[in-house]
């Protein structure tokens, strides 16, 4: 791009616009994470960064440790520690791996962006059967 093209994309990127479709704004940020056991008990906090492509793809990072207080004992699966996540928002509704590199022992997260935060639920899956509880992620 040369002379007012350039400028032009450059104002748009300072100004923070986004070329991203307005239902799919909502889900790229960064996302402080709590999850829920299947009781309600706040077992782990952490941070979610998505990145949502135009198509809907999403890829990102996260950082999760335990909740202060929580029972360290709870199956949560390999959402403790860090790593990338990949998924895609479809209708509304978020899809995303926790651990995309893994065939089998994942964490699935599935939720709904209401007001300022997505929530939905958590799965661990394993090929012996699977964990679940709740989450919530609210955008900073």
């Amino acid at each position: 791009m040369k002379g007012p093209a350039l400028g032009l994309a450059a104002l748009l990127a300072a100004l923070g616009c986004s070329s991203l479709p307005a239902e799919l704004e909502p889900f790229d940020g960064t996302f402080d994470y709590v999850a829920f056991d299947s009781d309600g008990a706040r077992v782990l906090e952490g941070r979610l960064v998505l990145n949502v492509g135009e198509d809907g793809s999403v890829t990102g990072t996260w950082e999760i440790d335990w909740a202060p207080g929580a029972d360290q004992n709870t199956v949560v699966g390999p959402q403790v520690g860090n790593g990338s996540l990949v998924g895609n928002v479809t209708d509304g509704d978020l899809f995303a791996n926790l651990n995309p590199q893994i065939a089998d022992n994942n964490v699935f997260l599935r939720g709904t962006y209401v007001g300022n935060q997505i929530a939905g639920a958590w799965d661990y899956s394993t090929l012996a059967g699977s964990t679940v509880g709740d989450f919530t992620a609210a955008k900073r």
